[in-house]
């Protein structure tokens, strides 16, 4: 009872995602564009799930919790690399054997 408030509803403010929640996925993708959106990425206006780059000649995939980069320089996807490393724990597979638990050729 010591969370609930004068009117009877108890409230929360969710901070990061909450499995379960409906709208999970859709805030961690609004968390997500703003955290790339600070480094000049921003999503393909006509395809969803692509993402491109204001300057720099590199794209990438996002499906659920795998990306699929194209890039031109090695520089680009290293600063991608660190985009992502700087907010969130994950690993590289340079060599591009996996997506989406799919092996690639």
């Amino acid at each position: 009872m010591d969370f609930v408030a004068a009117d009877g509803y108890v409230y929360i403010e969710i901070r990061r995602t909450m499995y379960g929640l409906r709208q999970s996925g859709r805030l961690t993708n609004i968390e997500l564009e703003k955290v790339i959106g600070a480094q000049g990425y921003y999503p393909s206006k006509y395809t969803p799930g692509l993402y491109l780059h204001k300057t720099r000649p590199i794209s990438f995939t996002l499906v659920v919790d795998d990306f699929e980069v194209k890039y031109v320089n090695k520089e680009d996807a290293l600063h991608l690399e660190k985009t992502f490393q700087d907010h969130y724990p994950m690993k590289s597979d340079w060599a591009g054997e996996r997506y989406i638990e799919i092996d690639l050729k």
